[in-house]
């Protein structure tokens, strides 16, 4: 028994990596070219993308939960409704967890790779949703502070890539450079995915033994205010403000 759902789930994930495929080509060849020739503003056509990327992202999501490859907990999924014009910071343990976030906040911008543009899958997703690619650094604040100004939600993993299982999380300090420069509010958000699997080391199909737990925990909002202290240097305001996201998303953090 215990094999049969081994091999269930081995073959449910290589279909959800196909099903994720062709949809990210079917979105970006027919769904992207029909709103973007049907909605002139420009505004509007990026938060109808956005909104069918979040739409089309949940029902992925639940499909691999009714597939058997994750249990699925939500912890205050009520706060979603109220964040606008706030950075959305996370830990990053698997490879679905933009999946989940993004599912989560219809009309997000996203800091991403570079790489993601030229991803013959993803390519069109990410240039037709306006995301901000990570390499863009004359312009990348500039970027920000139009999406916060707009009320939309940046979601960002500062680690830069996935966890590595077995290291200490190293954070990298943009994110907290952003939300200074810009005073805007932060909510962070814990993911938990026990045991793990889709890792940064792991190929897809190397699958746990069991099902996935898979938790999203959406925290309280940090106030960047108290930081913004004339007196103290960016440098060390973005040092104390980095420490204090990695308390709230590291589940390993002492």
């Amino acid at each position: 028994m215990l094999m049969l759902n081994y091999l269930w789930r081995l073959l449910a994930t290589a279909f959800s990596f196909a099903t994720f495929g062709a949809g990210g080509l079917f979105l970006s060849c027919l769904v992207f070219p029909a709103i973007l020739f049907l909605t002139k503003d420009k505004k509007i056509r990026r938060e109808r993308i956005r909104f069918v990327i979040s739409r089309s992202f949940g029902f992925f999501f639940k499909m691999m939960v009714f597939l058997g490859l994750f249990r699925l907990t939500i912890i205050g999924e009520e706060l979603v409704k109220s964040d606008k014009g706030c950075l959305i910071i996370s830990n990053h343990p698997s490879l679905v967890d933009v999946i989940s976030l993004i599912s989560l906040y219809p009309n997000s911008c996203c800091i991403v790779k570079k790489e993601l543009w030229r991803n013959p899958f993803l390519g069109g997703v990410v240039s037709a949703a306006g995301y901000i690619r990570n390499d863009q650094v004359e312009t990348i604040l500039e970027q920000c502070k139009t999406s916060i100004d707009q009320g939309e939600v940046i979601i960002i993993f500062p680690e830069g890539t996935r966890t590595i299982v077995g290291k200490e999380m190293i954070l990298q300090r943009g994110a907290a450079h952003i939300a200074l420069r810009l005073n805007c509010p932060i909510r962070t958000i814990q993911i938990r995915v026990n045991p793990t699997t889709l890792t940064k080391a792991e190929p897809w199909y190397s699958i746990p033994t069991k099902r996935a737990e898979f938790v999203v925990e959406i925290k309280d909002i940090l106030d960047v205010s108290g930081l913004l202290d004339k007196k103290m240097p960016i440098s060390l305001a973005a040092r104390k403000l980095t420490r204090l996201i990695k308390e709230n998303i590291d589940a390993d953090y002492a």
